[in-house]
């Protein structure tokens, strides 16, 4: 688990991997790092 996600929700929140998930596909589609990083602090 991404571990901003980790820190900001706790790995045992019901939305925690789900939002992990989303990163990955980001990540996985080639969206860039800056967009990554501001969805996962949003």
């Amino acid at each position: 688990m991404d571990p901003v996600i980790a820190e900001q929700l706790g790995c045992t929140h019901p939305l925690a991997r789900h939002r992990d998930d989303f990163l990955t596909d980001l990540a996985n589609a080639g969206k860039s790092a800056h967009t990554r990083r501001a969805y996962r602090g949003d």
